[in-house]
C-alpha cells in the first residue's frame, strides 16, 4: 500500500474521525431526546460543528496524499470546507449571544463552499481536458447552472413576501453555488471519460445532498416553518462528513472503459435536452395563471431563454466537433491503414510493449517468430511464447533499454515458430515515454542478419586464408582502386594496410605506371578472364623487384574487380641468370663461346630469311 491508500489507518485521521462521528452522533441522539428548544438547538449546532470541523481537517489531511498534478483543485475544495467550518462556528457564537440577524456573519463563511468547491472541480478537470473539452465543460456548466437557477427561483421568489433582495439573493445563491458546482463535477465525468470511484461519487453525492438540505432549509425558512430539529437537519453533517471522506480518498483518473465512454457520449448529447426540459418545467410552474406574480414569470422565462440558446449553441458545438470528429477519424484511418501497410510490408520485425512486458502490437514479420496472429498475441508477454531461459533475456533487455532511457543494440539467436527457420536478429529496443518522462513501454525493431553474419564469416575465412599464403594478394576495381590487400603484400612493398588502399595499381607497378595502360590490361583481361605475366613492383624504399603475377576476373554486384596474386621472383630470375651465364660464357674468361656464337648465327639467319639480305647479315655476324 502507497501512503495515501495508508492514510486511514494512521492515528491521527483516526483520532479525528473518531471525535468528529462521536460529535454527530452525540448531536442526532440527543436531539431525539431532548425536550427543549434551547437543548435541541444545542445538539444541532453540536453535530453540525463535529461534521464542518471534520470535514475540514479531513481534507486537509487528504492534500498532503493527494498526486502534486492534483494538490491545487483539492487545496480550493479544502479552503471551502474550511470556510464552511468557520461559518458554523460563527454560527454557534451567534447562536450563544442570541443573535437571529439574516444575511448574519456566519453567511459570509458558509457561502465560501459552492464557489471554492465549484472552482476546485474545476481545476482538477481542466488538468486533464483538451481545448475542446475545456470549452465544453464551461458552455454545459453554465447552462446546467442557469437551469438550476431558474428552478430555484420559481421555487424561492413566489414565497418571497417581505423578505428583502439582499436576503433573498443569499437564500438563492446556497442552493445555487452548490448545485453549480455539483454539476460541474458530474459532467466532467462523461466529458473527461473518467473512471468511477467511489470516493468521487461520494464526494458528488455530499456535495448534491449539501445543496438539496439548503434548497429544503431555505423554503421552510420563507415558509416560516420551525427548523429547530427538522428531519432533515443532521443530514447536513452527514453529507459534509461524506465530502470529507472522499477528500480522504481522492482520486480522479480517466478510464479505457470502451463500453463506458459509449454510455458518456450519449448523455453529453441527452444533457442539453435535459437542460431545456428542466427549464420548461420551470416555465410551467411560474405561469401566470398559477398565481405566480408577472416579475417571477418574466424572470424565468428570460433565465429559460438563456438556456434554450445555451443549449442551441451547445448542440451546434456538438454537430461542428461530430464533423470534425469524422474527419478527424476518417484521417486516423487512412493513416491507421498506411501504417498497416508500412508495417506489413517492412521485412524487419516490429513490436511494441508495455512497461510491464505486455505486447501492444506488431507487425506480420513478427507473427512469424511466434507462429501467431497478432490478436492472439496482443495482451501476452513472451512467457506465453517461448522457454522461460529466451523469455527472461528477452525482458532483461526490455528494462535496460527503460534504464538507459536510449536506444539498446544487441544480437540474439532465435527460432521461428513458424516454419522452424533458425536466425540470427539484430534487435534495437527504444523506450517510449510521455510527455511527463515516464515510461510507457518499449518498441523493438528486428533485423535478420543471418546471411550478413555468414558472408562476414565467410569473409573473415577468405581473409584468414589469404593472409596464409605467401603471394601478395590483392583485389583492385576497374580503376586499379585496391579494395584489399593481405599481410604479403603489405611487407613486400613495405606499407601499411591503410596506405595501400589509398593507392592504385598504377602507383605500385614499376611497369604500367599510366592509367592507359592499365585500361589497355583490363581490356585483355576482361577478354581471357585470367592472365599470367610478369611485372615489377616498386617497394617503399625505392627499390624495385620482378614478380609473376596470376590476375583473375570476376564480377560481383554489378561491379568488375581482378584478384591478383603476385609472387617475388628475385630468387628464381637470379637462378636463370647463372644459368644463362654458364651456358653461353666461358667460366674461366667470361668470353663468349661457341654455343653463344651459333645462336646468334641461328638469330641472324632467321631474320635474314625474313628479310631477304642473308649475305649481307652472314658477313655482318662473321665481322662481328
Amino acid at each position: 500500500m502507497n501512503r495515501r491508500d495508508n492514510r486511514v489507518g494512521q492515528p491521527p485521521v483516526r483520532l479525528v474521525l473518531f471525535a468528529g462521528l462521536s460529535g454527530l452522533l452525540a448531536g442526532v441522539l440527543g436531539i431525539r431526546f431532548a425536550q427543549d428548544v434551547t437543548w435541541v438547538r444545542f445538539f444541532d449546532n453540536l453535530h453540525w460543528t463535529a461534521g464542518t470541523v471534520t470535514a475540514a481537517i479531513l481534507a486537509w489531511i487528504g492534500l498532503h496524499g493527494v498526486r502534486s498534478e492534483s494538490a491545487r483543485g483539492v487545496r480550493w475544495i479544502a479552503v471551502g470546507l474550511t470556510g464552511y467550518a468557520t461559518g458554523q462556528m460563527i454560527w454557534d457564537l451567534q447562536a450563544a449571544v442570541g443573535y437571529r440577524g439574516f444575511p448574519s456573519p456566519s453567511d459570509l463563511f458558509y457561502l465560501w463552499l459552492g464557489p471554492c468547491v465549484g472552482a476546485g472541480v474545476l481545476l482538477e478537470a481542466f488538468r486533464m481536458a483538451s481545448r475542446v473539452q475545456r470549452k465544453t465543460l464551461v458552455l454545459d456548466g453554465a447552462m446546467l447552472a442557469i437551469a438550476v437557477l431558474t428552478l430555484v427561483l420559481v421555487l424561492y421568489l413566489p414565497k418571497r413576501g417581505d423578505t428583502a433582495w439582499l436576503a433573498m439573493s443569499v437564500l438563492v445563491a446556497y442552493p445555487v453555488s452548490l448545485f453549480s458546482a455539483a454539476c460541474i463535477g458530474l459532467i466532467a465525468i462523461p466529458i473527461l471519460r473518467l473512471k468511477l470511484s467511489w470516493s468521487y461519487g461520494l464526494f458528488l453525492v455530499s456535495l448534491a445532498a449539501t445543496g438539496i438540505c439548503w434548497m429544503v432549509w431555505n423554503l421552510m425558512a420563507l415558509d416560516g416553518a420551525t427548523l429547530d430539529g427538522a428531519w432533515f437537519n443532521s443530514l447536513f453533517s452527514f453529507s459534509i462528513v461524506g465530502m470529507g471522506l472522499a477528500m480522504l480518498h481522492w482520486k480522479v483518473e480517466p478510464s479505457h472503459n470502451t463500453a463506458l465512454e459509449r454510455w458518456y457520449e450519449g448523455f453529453l448529447r441527452l444533457l442539453p435536452l435535459a437542460a431545456v426540459v428542466l427549464s420548461g418545467v420551470a416555465v410551467k410552474l411560474a405561469d401566470p395563471h398559477l398565481g405566480v406574480s408577472r416579475t417571477v414569470s418574466d424572470v424565468v422565462d428570460v433565465n429559460a431563454l438563456i438556456v434554450v440558446m445555451l443549449a442551441m449553441f451547445r448542440q451546434s458545438t456538438l454537430l461542428r466537433e461530430h464533423d470534425l470528429l469524422k474527419t478527424v477519424t476518417r484521417n486516423l484511418e487512412e493513416s491507421e491503414q498506411q501504417k498497416n501497410l508500412i508495417l506489413g510490408t517492412v521485412p524487419d520485425l516490429v513490436w511494441l510493449k508495455d512497461a510491464e512486458g505486455r505486447f501492444r502490437m506488431c507487425n506480420a514479420a513478427f507473427e512469424r517468430l511466434f507462429g501467431a496472429r497478432e490478436s492472439d498475441i496482443v495482451g501476452k508477454t513472451d512467457f506465453d511464447f517461448v522457454e522461460p531461459a529466451l523469455a527472461r533475456f528477452f525482458q532483461q533487455k526490455d528494462r535496460e533499454a527503460m534504464a538507459a532511457g536510449q536506444p539498446v543494440r544487441n544480437e540474439e539467436w532465435v527460432t521461428f515458430a513458424a516454419d522452424g527457420c533458425r536466425a540470427l536478429l539484430e534487435t534495437v529496443k527504444t523506450p517510449l515515454r510521455d510527455r511527463q518522462g515516464n515510461v510507457l513501454g518499449v518498441l523493438g525493431i528486428a533485423r535478420d542478419i543471418t546471411e550478413r553474419e555468414r558472408a562476414s564469416q565467410q569473409l573473415a575465412l577468405v581473409d584468414f586464408a589469404l593472409n596464409h599464403v605467401k603471394e601478395a594478394a590483392y583485389l583492385a576495381d576497374e580503376q586499379g582502386r585496391f579494395h584489399y590487400v593481405n599481410d604479403e603484400a603489405c611487407r613486400a612493398l613495405g606499407k601499411t594496410r591503410e596506405a595501400l588502399l589509398a593507392l592504385r595499381v598504377i602507383d605500385v607497378d614499376a611497369d604500367v605506371t599510366q592509367p592507359e595502360q592499365w585500361q589497355a590490361f583490363w581490356g585483355q583481361l576482361k577478354a581471357n578472364r585470367t592472365m599470367t605475366f610478369e611485372s615489377r613492383h616498386a617497394a617503399a624504399d625505392g627499390r624495385s623487384f620482378p614478380v609473376e603475377i596470376n590476375a583473375n576476373y570476376f564480377e560481383y554486384a554489378g561491379e568488375a574487380y581482378v584478384l591478383g596474386l603476385a609472387r617475388d621472383i628475385t630468387e628464381r630470375k637470379g637462378v636463370e641468370e647463372q644459368i644463362r651465364n654458364l651456358a653461353y660464357f666461358d667460366a674461366l674468361t667470361r668470353l663468349p663461346n661457341r654455343r653463344l656464337l651459333m645462336d646468334r648465327l641461328g638469330q641472324a639467319l632467321s631474320a635474314s630469311q625474313r628479310s631477304g639480305e642473308f649475305g649481307a647479315l652472314l658477313i655482318l655476324d662473321l665481322d662481328q
